[in-house]
């Protein structure tokens, strides 16, 4: 039939590429309740303090934890906007997160979870996993605050955002980031 399947992240130059989405929920140890969610979220986003916080710890190490999600070279061709809307790769290029909106590197779609759009499928499961983890603690036990959500299209106002970071633009950055 002429079909092909691949797992790589960028096959085709004209074509989107093959990402994968986090999707993730935090809940309490004791209760085994969702504690993601908070419908009195003043940003809008329907996410409670701590969850923020963990979101504030994804975005601090974005640049570190993009070697584990986008391992190989091919990875980071995806991760550059590219085409008309409808010829954009739909992967992240800033470090920034929004509500339902999938041109960020996080998209909050509901209350009570988010979505973490910076992976691929040649990641491995495991270490992406560890390391989005050890970030989001790390955003919980210092408090780390996201910053404001931004309600724009990254690929055509990025440039505008004040003090929005971009993702490294090859495996060699990524790698030396985690350092």
């Amino acid at each position: 039939y002429g079909w092909e399947a691949t797992f790589m992240p960028k096959p085709y130059v004209d074509r989107t590429g093959s990402g994968s989405h986090f999707n993730m929920s935090l809940s309490s140890s004791k209760t085994g309740k969702n504690i993601s969610g908070d419908k009195r979220d003043t940003r809008g986003c329907g996410l409670s303090k701590i969850s923020y916080q963990f979101l504030g710890g994804i975005k601090r190490h974005a640049k570190a934890i993009v070697a584990t999600t986008c391992p190989t070279v091919n990875s980071y061709k995806r991760l550059i906007k590219t085409g008309s809307m409808t010829g954009f790769t739909w992967a992240p290029i800033f470090i920034s997160y929004g509500g339902n909106n999938r041109t960020h590197m996080v998209r909050i779609p509901d209350e009570g979870r988010f979505e973490l759009r910076l992976m691929d499928g040649a990641a491995n499961p495991h270490l992406m996993q560890a390391g989005v983890l050890a970030a989001g603690l790390d955003g919980m036990n210092n408090k780390r605050d996201p910053g404001k959500r931004l309600d724009i299209n990254m690929y055509t106002e990025g440039h505008k955002a004040r003090g929005a970071k971009k993702l490294p633009l090859n495996l060699l950055d990524a790698v030396r980031l985690t350092q």
